[in-house]
């Protein structure tokens, strides 16, 4: 991860709402991660991970490929996305 910080890059995750245990949807980006299954445990320790870059941030979502065409198709490092 120290590439990031000599090269100057901002590194974006993809997370996913699997990082919760499912009880109490919908979930606000406040709201505490439980995950219960290797895949949301991955995912979790990834956010983790990524909150000791400094210009870093993480997008959880419901997995959908049409987010993931918005975001690729308006990349624009300049600019922000709104999604709703």
């Amino acid at each position: 991860m120290h590439i990031l910080a000599e090269e100057n890059i901002f590194f974006i995750l993809i997370s996913t709402d699997y990082v919760f245990d499912g009880k109490n949807p919908p979930y606000k980006e406040d709201d505490t991660p439980n995950p219960l299954q290797a895949y949301g445990k991955s995912k979790y320790e990834a956010e983790l991970v990524t909150q000791k870059i400094s210009k870093s941030n993480y997008l959880r979502t419901k997995f959908s490929s049409e987010i993931f065409k918005l975001l690729f198709r308006s990349f624009d490092p300049s600019s922000s996305i709104t999604l709703w």
